[in-house]
């Protein structure tokens, strides 16, 4: 059997970055922690939409042979929801975010076409032309993304469940809603799409994401964070002598900024 059990109270209080550092120890591949930890995500921005379903209480990972759905939420009341998890992000980007932690650059434009490593090294370049576009072709190359990514799970997987859509574009920050709301029109004449009810999510880091939710059931809705919690923003600031600070808010570094 290739399922594993994430116990939810492991992940309490824990943002996305921290449940990855909590969950990568526990001899599953990055890819499946991700997917986890993704979902996880979700549903505690869009708790209110699931708790008539009863408390959350683990979280299935399922792998091959056992997959569909990539996991399985499971609650207090005996219910579940099926969860699939997919990118919206084109496959040479993914590729150049691993070349990052190796060679440093840019991250190359969504609707870039790199046939070969080289040209794909080349667009990383800040300073080179394969790494520049127009507004328009990014945001009729993610537009298309989104469609592709939704058809291909519905096509591909058994009806019903939650499609969790990731993306990773705050420069889409005032356009993405209107590509999920045009989206969210033209999915429903795809057969079986009115039995999913779809997530995107795009996070770029423990405190800042946007997430929207439509359905048949579920009229359209985004949310973003609420102001961030003093609590959970100590620990990206240091004393003097290095130490991790945990005085009054704001912190003294903060303070003194605020003065000029």
């Amino acid at each position: 059997m290739a399922i594993r059990n994430v116990q939810v109270e492991a992940l309490l209080g824990l943002d996305y970055y921290d449940a990855y550092k909590k969950l990568i120890g526990i001899s599953l591949a990055s890819k499946s922690v991700h997917e986890i930890c993704c979902c996880y995500d979700v549903l505690t921005i869009w708790f209110d939409k699931f708790e008539h379903l009863g408390k959350l209480v683990s979280l299935n990972h399922h792998s091959n042979p056992d997959d569909p759905p990539d996991v399985k939420a499971m609650f207090d009341s005996e219910r579940w929801l099926d969860m699939e998890h997919t990118s919206t992000e084109p496959a040479h980007r993914h590729k150049a975010q691993k070349l990052r932690g190796k060679i440093g650059g840019i991250t190359p434009p969504i609707s870039g076409i790199y046939k070969t490593k080289q040209a794909l090294v080349e667009a990383m370049n800040p300073y080179a032309y394969g790494g520049w576009t127009s507004i328009q072709k990014e945001v009729d190359a993610k537009y298309q993304l989104i469609i592709k990514a939704i058809k291909n799970k519905i096509e591909k997987h058994p009806p019903g469940g939650i499609l969790v859509l990731e993306g990773n574009d705050f420069i889409f920050d005032s356009t993405l809603p209107h590509l999920l709301r045009l989206a969210n029109s033209e999915i429903w004449s795809v057969p079986k799409s009115e039995k999913w009810t779809y997530i995107y999510i795009s996070r770029a880091n423990g405190i800042d994401y946007y997430s929207a939710i439509f359905s048949p059931s579920i009229p359209f809705e985004e949310r973003r964070p609420s102001p961030p919690d003093p609590s959970k923003i100590k620990r990206f600031f240091k004393n003097e002598d290095g130490s991790p600070y945990d005085g009054p808010w704001p912190p003294p570094c903060l303070q003194e900024k605020a003065k000029h």
